[in-house]
């Protein structure tokens, strides 16, 4: 059987974008801040104009890898993040086409999830509260 992980298209983009960005300004910002230390300590007046060489240099070359741990990081961190929508949003499927027979009054079977699936004890809950007011109504 062949996974699709990519079943609801806009909460998966809106849920991958806002984990890749949140984690890359995260890097943006630690490496900026470390950055500009550095720029303000080779601009320093007490230090000797080779300390402020060497400072300046080590800036530029930090600046390449803030750069490259940002690629780094969106590379590493898009498909994980599709990964973790994909195992949110694969429970909610199920338990949307569900709701969907029930309401269309098809019997489908209890609802269950795969073990490894998040949201278990929620779809528990709803198949039994599913299954009581079922029993009731079919009693009157």
């Amino acid at each position: 059987m062949r996974r699709h992980f990519i079943t609801h298209p806009k909460f998966q983009t809106a849920f991958t974008l806002s984990f890749v960005v949140g984690a890359l300004l995260m890097v943006l910002i630690i490496g900026g801040a470390n950055i500009l230390a550095l720029q303000m300590l080779a601009n320093s007046p007490t230090l000797p104009m080779a300390q402020k060489t060497a400072l300046a240099q080590q800036a530029s070359s930090f600046y390449q890898l803030i750069l490259w741990l940002g690629l780094l990081t969106v590379a590493g961190l898009t498909p994980f993040a599709l990964f973790l929508s994909y195992k949110f949003i694969g429970p909610l499927n199920r338990l949307e086409l569900w709701m969907e027979q029930n309401l269309l009054g098809q019997d489908p079977p209890f609802l269950t999830l795969r073990k490894k699936d998040e949201m278990m004890p929620v779809s528990a809950v709803l198949g039994r509260l599913l299954h009581k007011y079922s029993a009731r109504l079919r009693r009157q």
